[in-house]
């Protein structure tokens, strides 16, 4: 588990906790979450509309700055590589939307350092003129505090559920339901 001041996170309660907040944020921009439940996500959690994709990553445990970081490098790595191996699925899904930013979503990055890896790898994917990336392709990281206005909304949720409780039903109910509802036709 990794440890906010907001809460534990792993792989799956932070990509819940972040889609949730996708959606508030990005509803007027046609946000559209990619399921990954069966066949894979694609390298990408969700888009908008506007050419924005994101990826979500947690840590397994708050590792050290080094550690860190080069968990976070080799995930960014190996994700911005579906853009590739998944060219043909992701053009089909986007249909016809350049990828203009590719959002790296995890709780907290410590060293600076993995934004200059950001800026090597957007520059190294703008060189590659892929169809389906934008000229202007950029790589981006972010925390859990991109989420500032969402979260207190995600979390309150949260906290509460909806729960609809119906009468139990049986026979003589439905027989004199149905009595009483047909005895003018």
């Amino acid at each position: 588990m990794y440890h906010t001041e907001y809460g534990e996170f792993d792989g799956d309660s932070w990509e819940l906790f972040s889609q949730k907040c996708l959606k508030i944020r990005y509803w007027d921009d046609g946000y559209q979450p990619i399921e990954a439940h069966f066949g894979g996500d694609l390298g990408i959690e969700g888009y908008t509309r506007s050419g924005i994709v994101f990826q979500c990553y947690c840590p397994d445990e708050n590792y050290d700055p080094d550690p860190l970081y080069e968990h976070q490098r080799d995930k960014i790595t190996a994700d911005l590589k579906k853009l590739i191996t998944y060219k043909e699925q992701l053009i089909k899904y986007l249909g016809g939307i350049k990828i203009k930013k590719w959002i790296f979503l995890t709780p907290r990055y410590i060293k600076k350092d993995i934004l200059l890896h950001c800026n090597k790898k957007r520059d190294e994917y703008r060189s590659k003129k892929l169809v389906h990336l934008d000229e202007e392709f950029d790589v981006l990281i972010q925390d859990i505090d991109f989420f500032a206005e969402e979260m207190r909304v995600v979390l309150e949720m949260t906290k509460k559920r909806i729960s609809i409780e119906g009468e139990d039903i049986n026979d003589q109910k439905v027989h004199d339901w149905s009595q009483s509802n047909n005895s003018g036709v």
